[in-house]
């Protein structure tokens, strides 16, 4: 949902997505959004998106 749109537009892999820290908050700032829409059609997601920018692939 994050990764993939933006390594597509702009050709970066995952760790140079996550070391910008520009990029890296907007990557954050759409999880949050999502993880606010999941809780409001009673699907919580327990992740904070630093714990899933720790496990993304490199």
């Amino acid at each position: 949902m994050t990764m993939n749109p933006i390594s597509a537009i702009t050709c970066a892999p995952t760790d140079r997505i996550l070391s910008d820290d520009l990029v890296r908050d907007f990557v954050t700032r759409i999880m949050l959004e999502a993880k606010e829409i999941g809780k409001c059609f009673g699907i919580p997601i327990e992740q904070v998106p630093e714990d899933r920018h720790a496990v993304s692939p490199r």
